[in-house]
């Protein structure tokens, strides 16, 4: 016999039951939602809902696309193209397509509840939006009581911001909150296209209040192909304004070849703006041989549309290290005006700086100058105009910097009283050598980094080895090549004009300089130059030289080529008093006496240098009583000299009637140090008695 089923045991009214509760709860929870949603779906309906949550006084909204039922993560709302409008008919926004999905349960007893919205190609017109009316787009009061207030997610993707130009303010950007219900979290993407940057700003609501969101854990990170920076911070957002305030921000920024700390008091971020207060950051570059640091301050930094910026103040500092000097610069700016472009005006800057020679070279130069500048960023073109103190000496300069190019182009017209850049150009040795022998290297490795046009005034120009006054000059620079020109001024009590040309070849220079000195104190000159005082006079040079392959001062005269004239009127010079021959009687302590001058009218010299020797160097001179001429070698590649000489003195009427004394002398040895010997000398006598004396 079979055993009886189960179900055969449940009576058959309470089966029936079952099923029509069954069929019920399907028809409750399923079928009478789907038949409300799509059999009694009303367009009119939905698009009065949408329309009711805007502010209609001021703006309104018009729908020319489609209404309909869709299923989007279930059941939802389909609308398309939807544009708000202010009073004028200018656009406000414009949304491409929106889905609003709906609550089922509230579908089962006919009603919308909108659980999560996703809109595609949000378009803002922002000339067309003052900020009092932005506050209001939206009707708050009716959206808190609308089909929206249970709101858990909502989305935006291709959010889009178009300035006044019609140009793209932020392009593509994207929304997302969730968890609207209980502590909403969001993370907004930005493209920024005048910055070719995108940002990110994600956090987490902690508090809502009527009229703001607390939002903790806030981070925001902005990066473009070639900078970053990544900010955490606390705020609240203020919703009915779509203002987002940031409190203490702190993080970190990168930017090619520097990186560092940023802190930012306080900022305002809106549809409308940006306001930024107490800016700080301190960026370090690090090199194997340098240290870098540059710091920037800003008491506010303002815009309304994210195009055009101002700032109470920029303070900046820019400061930079090597084993052998540091130099420091802050740039003041008040007034500040910028664009995304960095085109930068101001009301006013001041510009300090300090140079420190370190280890060997201990110089210290500083300045503080006030005036004009600004940046034109689109022609990578700085601008200074100022006047103020260098080393305590007044200074006035105008200064156009591009560095739109590999080496920047830099124009200058400064007027100087009185700079002294000795202390910046001395020997290896620590001490300021005499030119001659000074094996320190030429300072003007610079040439190599920039491209340079200058007019240049100087009432007192002290250099290393000689101090030059009331100089004007233009100096160009251009792809390694540094062309002085035009060069006027005084030198050793006299007046000069020249110019010089340097080629900057690998490590070292070609040099070539050309110059007219009138009357200059020769004593000084040698002085200053050879560190010696053989000679004196008053003296008209010509100067027509170049040396290659220069690398120190020393190579200026031992690779010396070209040629010097030499003209000196009522001089003298030391090493042997010719003057003693003006008397018989005097012969005889000739080789005792003490005086080491001779006193001269004229004297006239010219030098052919080849590669530091002069072999044909002509040397004349003569006084009342004394005429000399003579010939020889000059070699300042190993500093030494080779002359003769014929020394003729005119002697008045004696007793031993000699007319006349004819002297032949070498001159030899040491180009500072010579041996002077007589080989020969003849006494003409009106008889013609000759006799003669050794050295």
């Amino acid at each position: 016999m079979f055993k009886s089923q189960p179900w055969r045991r449940i009576p058959r009214h309470v089966v029936r039951f079952i099923g029509w509760s069954v069929f019920v709860i399907f028809f409750v929870t399923f079928c009478l939602p789907l038949l409300f949603f799509y059999y009694l779906f009303n367009a009119q309906q939905v698009k009065q809902m949408v329309i009711s949550q805007f502010n209609n006084e001021n703006y309104s909204v018009v729908i020319d696309g489609n209404v309909e039922p869709r299923s989007w993560h279930g059941l939802s709302l389909f609308i398309s193209d939807l544009t708000v409008e202010d009073k004028q008919k200018h656009k406000v926004l414009h949304v491409n397509t929106a889905n609003c999905q709906l609550s089922w349960l509230d579908l089962i007893v006919g009603n919308y509840r909108v659980r999560r919205v996703a809109l595609n190609g949000l378009t803002f017109f922002q000339n067309n939006l003052e900020k009092s009316n932005y506050s209001n787009l939206l009707n708050y009061q009716t959206l808190t009581h609308s089909e929206f207030k249970n709101l858990t997610n909502f989305s935006i993707s291709n959010l889009a911001i178009i300035n006044g130009d019609g140009d793209y303010l932020i392009k593509d950007a994207g929304l997302r909150v969730i968890n609207l219900e209980t502590l909403p979290e969001f993370n907004l993407n930005l493209n920024l296209s005048n910055y070719a940057a995108k940002l990110s700003i994600q956090g987490q609501v902690s508090k809502i209040a009527d009229d703001n969101l607390k939002i903790e854990n806030l981070t925001i990170s902005l990066a473009n192909p070639t900078s970053s920076l990544e900010l955490q911070s606390s705020g609240h957002y203020a919703y009915k304004t779509q203002e987002l305030w940031l409190e203490s921000a702190r993080g970190i920024i990168h930017i090619p070849d520097y990186q560092g700390a940023l802190a930012i008091d306080t900022a305002l971020l809106s549809g409308y703006g940006l306001t930024l207060n107490n800016l700080s950051t301190t960026l370090n570059g690090f090199e194997s041989n340098s240290a870098r640091s540059f710091t920037i301050n800003a008491d506010k930094i303002n815009t309304t549309n994210f195009m055009n910026y101002t700032a109470g103040s920029i303070v900046t500092k820019y400061e930079f290290t090597t084993a052998k000097r540091s130099l420091d610069v802050g740039l003041n700016l008040n007034q500040v005006k910028f664009n995304p472009a960095l085109d930068i005006t101001t009301d006013s800057c001041k510009l300090e700086f300090k140079y420190r020679g370190l280890g060997e070279q201990t110089a210290v130069s500083s300045g503080m100058l006030n005036g004009q500048c600004g940046l034109n960023g689109a022609k990578s073109l700085m601008n200074f105009n100022l006047n103020g103190l260098i080393n305590q000496s007044p200074i006035k300069l105008n200064l156009t910097y591009d560095y739109n190019y590999a080496l920047p182009n830099i124009n200058l017209d400064a007027s100087v009283d009185n700079l002294d850049i000795s202390k910046f150009m001395t020997s290896a040795q620590g001490n300021l050598l005499p030119l001659y022998s000074d094996t320190s290297s030429l300072p003007f490795d610079w040439i190599s980094l920039t491209n340079l046009v200058a007019n240049l005034k100087f009432k007192q120009l002290n250099l290393s080895h000689v101090n030059l006054s009331n100089v004007n000059a233009k100096l160009e620079v251009k792809n390694q090549r540094l062309n002085l020109s035009q060069v006027q001024g005084q030198v050793y009590d006299g007046n000069f004009a020249g110019s010089m040309v340097m080629d900057k070849v690998a490590e070292s220079y070609d040099v070539s300089f050309k110059s007219k000195i009138n009357s200059v104190n020769l004593q000084k000159v040698f002085a200053s130059i050879f560190n010696v005082s053989a000679i004196s006079g008053q003296a008209d040079l010509q100067i027509d030289t170049a040396a290659k392959g220069v690398q120190s001062y020393e190579d200026l005269h031992k690779k010396i080529n070209g040629s010097i004239d030499l003209n000196v009127n009522n001089g003298g010079f030391s090493g042997i008093d010719f003057s003693l021959f003006l008397s018989p009687e005097n012969l005889a302590v000739f080789q005792t006496r003490s005086a080491v001058m001779t006193n001269f009218t004229n004297l006239k010299a010219k030098f052919d240098f080849t590669n530091g020797v002069s072999e044909r160097s002509n040397l004349a001179f003569h006084s009342p009583l004394i005429m000399a001429t003579g010939s020889g070698v000059i070699n300042f590649a190993n500093t030494s000299l080779d002359y003769s000489m014929i020394i003729s003195s005119i002697l008045p009427k004696n007793a031993q009637n000699v007319k006349s004394v004819s002297i032949p002398i070498t001159v030899n040895g040491d180009l500072f140090a010579p041996k002077v010997s007589i080989q020969n000398m003849t006494l003409n006598t009106n008889k013609l008695p000759t006799y003669k004396n050794h050295k």
